[in-house]
């Protein structure tokens, strides 16, 4: 006696000893017998039933002959027949038992092809010794039809119909209603996950940054723009109500991507993290014996929307490239490396899913392939929606509801700077004097402009306490292609300016129409630790040139992604903002693009640059004029052009030309003494003489 090639004991008594009867086993102590049509059909319903996991799953089945369910208990089937007539050739002993299990294969084989279609599964019959039991096997492989496996014939006893579909729910073979059939998706079609790979998916969004982020001080959460509802609570509402595309937009620096991120943490948060789906393995369940089967009942899928975040820093060369980079994303999540397609994903029946993309107006190629992507987006199914962020220039169209995000208010902005500086990590570096001179320099609406974002704000709390850290995304380079590269950008870090922490000083006023005076410096002593802090507050230029270092590494950061010459590309768009604002009229806010190239003052990639930071926006009703962040920014550019521009053949200073350039614009105007105080600022922060007018 042999066993078949494929037979393997070892294996065959691990299932029957760990596996239960369930959608892609079944246990029988005897062989099917089939010597009327009611057996027949009987076999063929678990044939078709199997058959149908398999094809769904992409995974095989088996039926195991020679097992009693309950006891686990082998019997021996090798005299056995599915006729109760066996051939004379078994009565032969020299009939060889390859040629016996030939006989009941074949026979059925035959059944199948009578009862079966669209065409016949793949299966086949295994068989052996497990120690001196003699066992069997059918194994029904994944067989990718178009249509799913159903009955062709119809058994005169039994109330089912030619086409009826079965599959496999727990340990049963079950009709399924007409209405779902179409939802039998095979495997080829539709990527099935596993409940570890589902948990893994949403485990990913509710570590990290996504958990940091959702934890930051509340003051991080903006309002809608011309509402009182925030942000985070208006998306949640637009995605219950199935919205297909919303869009977060917002200036540079206004916190759109800490917003994602904790929409993103609250819908993995919802999830039951311990298990994400009620079962392990598609239709194990066996629960409900009622008629009206669905497929959501057999599916591994979470109950509620899982989310999925990816960075768009990088450069699509089309569609194909996109869907490939987000899906390595997943396979890298869920440690898959055979999912073939998105598509096949989010055909799962009944998975629902909320795409996060960040940085719609960061694709490095956005003009042409920004319209490919909405393309792509509005043709996926209804199951899966998209949360994006952009700046506003970068959007447009009207398929899509758009939550614009609102500027903070002084009031916001003064409550997200005292929660950070009088934090629970720092509770004696600073005073309330501090908060005091902050107020008083955010009385004035010019400089409030330059502040009221969260990335102006970390770029002012850094400048007075280095050992702040801000809250920073991390780019994420695993789906960039030059991973070593992005490495070293990812190292290095934004240096802190200054740590003013032992120098603190308290201006009395802002700009020299309000005069010039500076408070002497003061000792604050802190009773409570005996320590003598000698704290300075600085001028208006430091402070200000702080903020736009910051806001300019920031950017340079993000840049950095899209692989290009990036500090070139800063250098000049800081050279030529600067140059700009010099030549421009320092009392208006706007500029006119067109003659600022004319005139070679301002690049085009500067000027996409300045606007990206949000330094300059445009005006909607006149494309080809710009509008500096506020009038204060503007002289504040002009006078880091006076202060790195004018300088002799040996690199000082060079006050002459200066002064005449100056002349020009007239020395009593109240923006002309602006730009000068600025300057002076900034160079007495280098240890310089201030600059006299005459």
């Amino acid at each position: 006696m042999c066993n078949s090639p494929d037979f393997d004991p070892d294996e065959f008594l691990k299932k029957v000893k760990t596996w239960k009867e369930g959608p892609r086993l079944d246990f029988k102590k005897e062989l099917y017998k089939l010597d009327d049509d009611e057996k027949k059909f009987k076999f063929a319903k678990h044939i078709i039933a199997l058959a149908n996991v398999a094809r769904r799953t992409g995974k095989r089945g088996w039926i195991f002959f020679g097992v009693e369910d309950e006891t686990r208990e082998l019997y021996d089937v090798y005299e056995q027949y599915p006729k109760n007539q066996p051939p004379k050739r078994w009565k032969n002993p020299r009939t060889p038992v390859t040629r016996r299990q030939e006989d009941v294969e074949e026979m059925y084989q035959n059944i199948l092809r009578d009862w079966v279609a669209p065409s016949l599964p793949k299966l086949c019959l295994e068989y052996g010794k497990t120690g001196n039991i003699f066992v069997s096997y059918l194994e029904i492989e994944p067989t990718y039809t178009e249509k799913a496996f159903c009955l062709k014939r119809k058994c005169s006893s039994k109330n089912y119909r030619v086409g009826d579909v079965f599959i496999r729910q727990g340990s049963s073979s079950r009709l399924l209603p007409r209405s779902e059939v179409g939802n039998l998706l095979p495997a080829s079609e539709a990527e099935y996950l596993s409940r570890d790979e589902w948990k893994a998916i949403v485990e990913m969004h509710v570590q990290g940054e996504f958990y940091e982020a959702f934890f930051l001080p509340p003051q991080y959460q903006p309002k809608v723009k011309g509402q009182e509802i925030k942000v985070f609570d208006k998306t949640l509402q637009e995605l219950e109500a199935e919205r297909k595309t919303i869009v977060i937009t917002g200036h540079a620096g206004e916190g759109k991507t800490i917003m994602l991120r904790r929409i993103a943490y609250e819908l993995a948060r919802k999830h039951d993290l311990d298990e994400v789906t009620d079962r392990e393995y598609h239709g194990e369940n066996d629960s409900s014996k009622s008629d009206k089967l669905k497929i959501s009942d057999l599916e591994v899928v979470p109950p509620l929307p899982v989310p999925v975040f990816m960075e768009l820093r990088h450069s699509f060369d089309n569609i194909q490239n996109f869907e490939e980079t987000l899906l390595t994303r997943i396979r890298k999540i869920t440690n898959r490396a055979d999912l073939q397609s998105l598509e096949r994903l989010f055909k799962i029946p009944d998975s629902k899913w909320v795409i996060f993309l960040d940085g719609i107006d960061e694709i490095g190629n956005r003009e042409e392939f920004g319209k490919k992507l909405q393309t792509w987006i509005q043709n996926r199914g209804k199951n899966v929606q998209f949360v994006l962020t952009s700046r506003p220039y970068a959007v447009a169209g009207t398929n899509y509801t758009e939550i614009p995000l609102a500027p903070l208010r002084k009031d916001e902005a003064v409550s997200l700077l005292e929660g950070i500086l009088l934090s629970e990590e720092n509770p004696n570096e600073f005073e309330d004097r501090v908060i005091k001179e902050i107020k008083k320099m955010m009385d004035d609406d010019d400089f409030a402009s330059i502040i009221l974002r969260q990335r102006a704000i970390d770029g002012l709390v850094l400048f007075l306490n280095n050992t702040y850290t801000p809250f920073q995304a991390e780019i994420d380079y695993d789906t960039t292609e030059d991973v070593e590269k992005m490495s070293v950008i990812h190292e290095a870090g934004t240096e802190p300016i200054s740590n003013l922490i032992d120098k603190l000083t308290f201006t009395e006023d802002i700009l020299s129409d309000r005069g010039d005076e500076y408070v002497d410096e003061e000792i604050i002593n802190d009773d409570d630790n005996g320590i003598d802090n000698r704290l300075i507050f600085p001028d208006l230029a430091s402070t200000i040139k702080a903020i736009v270092k910051h806001m300019r590494e920031e950017e340079k950061k993000l840049k950095q992604a899209l692989g290009s010459n990036v500090q070139q590309l800063a250098n000049d768009a800081k050279s030529d903002i600067e140059q700009t604002s010099w030549h421009s009229k320092w009392s208006s806010r706007e500029f006119n693009t067109e003659q600022a190239r004319e005139k070679g003052w301002l690049r085009e990639t500067a000027l996409d640059w300045n606007r990206d930071i949000g330094f300059i926006n445009p005006i909607q009703q006149s494309p080809r004029w710009y509008r500096f962040l506020s009038p204060l920014l503007h002289k504040y550019f002009a006078a880091e052009y006076a202060y790195d521009w004018f300088r002799d053949g040996n690199g000082n200073p060079d006050e002459e030309t200066l002064m005449a350039e100056i002349e020009t614009r007239g020395l009593k105007e109240p923006a002309t003494e602006d730009v000068i105080n600025l300057l002076n600022q900034l160079r007495s922060a280098e240890g310089r003489e201030k600059f006299q007018i005459a």
